[in-house]
């Protein structure tokens, strides 16, 4: 048998380092990007919670100290416990 002429391939090899170099970045960049979303949802739904709580909070405290001056229909009093407030805490 004749040896038959070889095509030559115009396949281009990549080394042996830079496959698993590229294996091991991508698997990186997965699992961050995996961490990434999780925590990201975590630390939302935690935030979100805490914020309810300190609503919460402050809306108790209010009521509890406007009882006084719904009572006796106090208008001036009870602007001044709200102008307290925000100046305790911008939010309110």
């Amino acid at each position: 048998m004749a040896d038959l002429p070889r095509k030559s391939s115009n396949r281009v090899r990549i080394p042996l380092f830079w496959k698993f170099t590229l294996g091991i970045f991508l698997v990186v960049v997965l699992f961050g990007s995996i961490n990434i979303l999780l925590i990201h949802r975590i630390i939302y739904a935690t935030l979100e919670e805490e914020l309810q709580q300190r609503s919460l909070y402050i809306s108790r405290t209010i009521s509890e100290r406007a009882i006084d001056q719904l009572l006796f229909d106090d208008i001036a009093g009870l602007n001044r416990l709200v102008n307290e407030m925000k100046s305790v805490d911008a939010s309110v």
